[in-house]
């Protein structure tokens, strides 16, 4: 006659698997279902691996013997590992039908868990004692957690206890309203089962579900250093510097750049400086630093320019404007020379800029794009812009275009000048053979000497 270890599992297992037989009508084969349980037999396990069902399995040993060993699985794997029951029904059983029959049996074999939400210095004490399961933030470590226990109206504690299994999770209260079950930390899977089911049926978002939250924000924390605890899920941050509050979120997103995945309770907080114009606090990184004062980036838009030629920022008022040449490559007509215009600080007009001594413009003298091309370092001698001695260059050759010109009509009514060789200076005029004479012999020397 079979005398199970543990009647207790037989009969739970033997039942409900009996009612489900007749619920799902299924062609339940009881002869292997005895005979596998009598060979398992089954018992369960009251102490720290409350949840688990334990089993013996014949393995074979180092000299080739078969020994007997017991084994533990929780219900649900045991029934689908051990007892097969796809293969006692003769049909596909889901997970979740698996789920249903294992929490029927688990009901009836182990006490139903206890479960309580804390805050305050009591978070501070389960960390302490290592509730639930030991990790970086436990025992000896619990100081770092004090963030906890500062800001009781945002974070609280969700323990779950049955027997000696235990569960402990994080539960924060969102900007939005609602609440969110940060990660489990258990000591026994049953446990940590039965507390997704109570958060599930509390209806909060889990560290496993977050349903339709994209991003989550907890803001206006109290906080110290040394004192903020390693995050699983709000691992950004980022410090108000006026009201000394930390805000979190869960994502990375512009603004929220302190890191809290550190284990000795410190965070980097950044260097933050006010604006000298509007007064804003921003971190140092994303300030500009101008004459020894810091400016954010709309206030630094708004009243300064950088120097064109040193890139050093420079009041807009104070910027000078200069002249320089800008040359245009084209591939066609080649380089086309320009004179444009540019803004410098007063550092640069002092030691790169001149004015024109005939226009008065005021223009680079030095590198590339100068625009005073004659410039000597005696203030007695003129100093001469790109412009006035490209007019001057333009006024010399219409001079010398004037000049030739000139010439050419000299030349020209020389060589048409009447010349008159037998012409005698007398009291009287000349005859009328004589003139004739005369006018005969120029037309003769002028075709010679054309």
């Amino acid at each position: 006659m079979f005398h199970p270890k543990d009647k207790k599992v037989y009969d739970a297992i033997y039942s409900h698997l009996s009612a489900e037989f007749y619920s799902c009508g299924g062609a339940f084969s009881w002869t292997n279902f005895v005979e596998r349980l009598k060979e398992l037999n089954p018992s369960y396990s009251i102490g720290r691996k409350k949840g688990f069902i334990s089993f013996s399995r014949k393995t074979k040993n180092k000299d080739g013997k078969f020994v007997e060993k017991r084994y533990r699985l929780t219900t649900a794997r045991f029934l689908t590992r051990q007892l097969n029951l796809s293969k006692l029904f003769n049909t596909h059983i889901t997970s979740s039908e698996i789920k249903k029959i294992s929490d029927r049996i688990d009901r009836d074999l182990f006490k139903a868990p206890s479960f309580n939400i804390i805050n305050g210095s009591e978070i501070s004490c389960m960390y302490e004692d290592a509730f639930g399961n030991e990790s970086c933030m436990t025992n000896h470590h619990y100081e770092y957690t004090l963030l906890y226990e500062m800001n009781p109206d945002k974070v609280e504690m969700i323990c779950a206890e049955n027997g000696t299994n235990q569960a402990r999770c994080i539960l924060w209260t969102l900007d939005c309203g609602h609440k969110y079950a940060d990660r489990i930390y258990d000591n026994a899977s049953s446990i940590n089962r039965d507390l997704r089911d109570f958060i599930e049926k509390k209806g909060f978002y889990s560290f496993n579900k977050r349903n339709s939250l994209d991003r989550m924000f907890v803001s206006n924390l109290t906080f110290e250093q040394g004192c903020v605890p390693y995050m699983d899920t709000f691992i950004y941050g980022k410090v108000d510097i006026k009201k000394n509050l930390l805000n979190l979120s869960s994502d990375c997103i512009s603004g929220y750049d302190i890191t809290l995945d550190r284990t000795n309770g410190v965070i980097d907080i950044p260097d933050y400086e006010q604006c000298n114009y509007c007064g804003e606090i921003y971190d140092t990184r994303y300030l500009r630093h101008i004459d020894g004062r810091f400016y954010c980036d709309r206030c630094t838009s708004e009243l300064f320019t950088a120097c064109d030629y040193c890139g050093n920022w420079v009041k807009k008022d104070d910027a000078v404007e200069v002249y320089v040449v800008e040359r245009l490559h084209h591939p066609i007509t080649g380089v086309k020379t320009i004179v444009g215009t540019m803004k410098v600080c007063n550092t640069c007009v002092d030691r790169y800029c001149k004015k024109c001594s005939i226009c008065g413009k005021l223009g680079l003298f030095q590198g590339r794009r100068k625009f005073i091309v004659v410039s000597y370092n005696d203030d007695d001698k003129p100093t001469k812009c790109h412009e006035c001695v490209q007019k001057e260059e333009e006024e010399k050759k219409e001079k010398e275009k004037i000049k030739e010109e000139s010439t050419d009509e000299k030349e020209k009514s020389e060589n048409y000048q009447v010349k008159s060789t037998r012409f005698v200076a007398r009291d009287c005029e000349p005859t009328e053979v004589e003139f004739q004479n005369i006018i005969l012999n120029n037309y003769i020397g002028l075709d010679n000497n054309e």
